[in-house]
């Protein structure tokens, strides 16, 4: 199990969203740049088990209070007690956003703690190389490259990294890798009321596969018969909402439209996507899960 130190270092492709400049470095907290930490974490790369795992650091950790545009974040061993070597393929998503709450106030619901400009940055497989060890402090050598760049003012909130994180299986629930490797429920836009555009997704489906949608409410996780690490994720009270067929690439979206109703504020469901897919005996694949809680922005 490897531990990694209490540090981050974010790589801020420029110094301001409406102006270019040369790319540069901050560390978080500032004081660890050239110091050891005091702290350490095995979360959430050197877990054993999923985990769900939330981060926030407040623009006074990176002594910045001007707008960024960030184009990736790493991490480094920790020096005092580095454990093994993190080298290897992971399978996580990492969600970005300026966070509502601040950093001594999060809530326990990760959804809550987030802002409008929530942004998924990566998703899917990240081969790590062996990092650097034997240093006080180890270089920053477990680099997260984004998807897409993300834009930061401090002076607006906390940055929030959200690492959905699979071992074995999912943040919330299992991954079942099908002919297109593990399928992930996400989403188009944010359970916000009203949002009359929201989209219930899935990637990395087969490709032109018939997906289909189904929500529920308690926590589940029963085996699917027929199905090899293929877990039921959900009660399945709602039931199916919707189906739709994938692209060649395994991607697909069915509208979900939210009213601004008051009392449906607060409201939660369980999220699931089961995908036919000839890769198992029973022809069905399903996604991980996602929890969604509406909520008035």
């Amino acid at each position: 199990m490897a531990r990694l130190a209490a540090a981050l270092v974010i790589l801020v492709l420029s110094a301001s969203v409406s102006a270019q400049t040369l790319p540069f470095k901050l560390v978080a907290p500032l004081s660890s740049a050239t110091t050891e930490g005091a702290a350490s974490t095995a979360l959430p790369f050197g877990s054993s088990v999923a985990r769900h795992v939330m981060y926030a650091y407040d623009g006074s950790l990176v002594d910045y209070a001007a707008p960024m545009r960030i184009a990736a974040v790493a991490l480094r061993c920790d020096g005092a007690t580095p454990g093994t070597s993190v080298a290897g393929g992971y399978v996580f998503t990492l969600n970005v956003s300026t966070g509502r709450n601040p950093v001594n106030a999060l809530s326990t619901t990760f959804l809550a703690n987030h802002g409008h400009d929530l942004l998924r940055v990566h998703t899917g497989l990240l081969s790590v190389p062996a990092p650097s060890v034997g240093a006080s402090p180890n270089a920053f050598s477990l680099r997260i490259p984004f998807d897409r760049p993300f834009d930061w003012d401090p002076r607006n909130g906390p940055l929030l990294l959200d690492f959905g994180y699979s071992a074995s299986a999912p943040a919330f629930g299992g991954w079942d890798v099908g002919l297109n490797g593990a399928p992930i429920a996400t989403t188009i836009g944010l359970p916000s009321l009203p949002n009359p555009s929201l989209r219930m997704r899935v990637r990395n489906a087969a490709g032109n596969a018939a997906a289909l949608f189904a929500a529920g409410f308690a926590p589940l996780s029963v085996p699917l018969p027929g199905a090899p690490n293929c877990l039921i994720l959900h009660g399945g009270e709602v039931g199916l909402l919707a189906a739709t067929i994938t692209d060649p690439a395994g991607d697909g979206s069915i509208a979900l439209p939210l009213i601004g109703a008051p009392q449906f504020d607060g409201f939660s469901f369980r999220g699931q996507w089961w995908i036919l897919d000839p890769s198992n005996a029973l022809g069905i694949v399903t996604s991980d899960a996602q929890a969604y809680t509406a909520r008035w922005f």
